[in-house]
């Protein structure tokens, strides 16, 4: 892989502006900076390019988070980023506005059309962020979400949980399944008498997610720790434990998968499996630039690895937990 500005800026120990301003000879740059950067450019052969294109990111819903960080990376390379936010039940690629030079494509999510994806993937260089496309010579890269829900039911199991339930994600949904096989794996290993229960959302609407935990708490009473797979999804979990009359986390704790800047100021704040976002997005960037390099290459599947956040929303289970005696699951 060639060398990129960000990896004159770490050489150097400064920033990727301060590059920039470097290399277009402008700023008040110290002159003994300056000599650095250019040190470091002969040290690692970088060359500018003069036009590099643009590189579409093709998702209706992609997180504010994820979405400045995808802006970040593909400016680290030189390149500029083009949101284009069609919704996924197109199946034909629509033209391009006729300013704009497309040299690959970014694409959020699972739910597109098989159709449009081996059409997008057989005329540009293609990276998937969190889908997946069998029989494509494509690179996918997201953050594993088996070891993020393996991680979250562990946590819980260790701090004496053993009935947790599991609000997943809707079943058409490719990280929906990864994260039933995370939840089974750490089941599978936990004592005996711990007990695992999921449900799976229709949607990732709030709607769907009230839906969703009430027939988790009716179908399963007994359940001291819920696991939110969806990132919308807490919303809808602390909702219907606050209007049952739960507490949290001195009745029921909750983990969600991936962070959201509200989760801070929830009561009490979520505890979370966190998405790399930055380490993902520069991820997808270098594997786009390498099938700029050769189109032909094999796909590859990229994962990685989560972090836990821990809060307020995750306690040992109380002795006397049980439902709050003004709830009567439906008959």
């Amino acid at each position: 892989m060639r060398a990129t500005i960000k990896d004159v800026a770490d050489l150097c120990n400064v920033s990727i502006t301060t590059v920039s301003l470097v290399l277009n000879n402008k700023g008040h740059i110290s002159e003994e900076t300056r000599e650095q950067v250019r040190e470091a450019v002969k040290e690692l052969d970088y060359r500018r390019r003069q036009s590099s294109g643009t590189i579409a990111l093709l998702g209706p819903t992609v997180p504010d988070s994820m979405l400045s960080c995808l802006y970040r990376a593909v400016a680290e390379y030189g390149y500029s980023l083009h949101h284009l936010p069609w919704k996924p039940d197109i199946e034909e690629l629509p033209p391009f506005p006729n300013n704009i030079r497309i040299t690959g494509f970014l694409i959020y999510g699972g739910l597109w059309k098989q159709t449009l994806l081996k059409e997008i993937a057989g005329a540009y260089p293609t990276v998937l962020l969190g889908g997946s496309f069998p029989g494509t010579e494509v690179d996918e890269v997201w953050v594993d979400n088996i070891d993020g829900i393996n991680r979250a039911t562990n946590y819980l199991i260790d701090h004496g949980h053993v009935s947790i339930g599991l609000v997943n994600g809707p079943r058409q949904s490719h990280t929906t399944d990864l994260k039933q096989l995370g939840f089974e794996r750490a089941l599978r290993r936990a004592a005996p008498e711990v007990a695992g229960h999921m449900v799976i959302s229709e949607g990732f609407r709030e709607e769907h997610g009230l839906e969703a935990t009430r027939r988790l708490l009716s179908e399963h009473p007994d359940i001291t720790a819920i696991i939110s797979g969806e990132r919308l999804l807490p919303h809808s979990v602390y909702r219907v434990l606050q209007e049952m009359g739960y507490a949290i986390p001195g009745d029921i704790s909750v983990i969600a998968f991936r962070d959201d800047q509200s989760f801070v100021s929830f009561s009490p704040p979520v505890t979370v499996i966190d998405i790399p976002n930055m380490e993902i997005a520069r991820e997808a960037v270098q594997h786009l630039l390498r099938r700029l390099d050769n189109h032909k290459l094999p796909g590859r599947n990229v994962l990685v690895k989560p972090r836990l956040i821990m809060r307020g929303s995750v306690a040992v289970p109380s002795a006397t937990s049980a439902p709050p005696t003004s709830f009567a699951p439906p008959t």
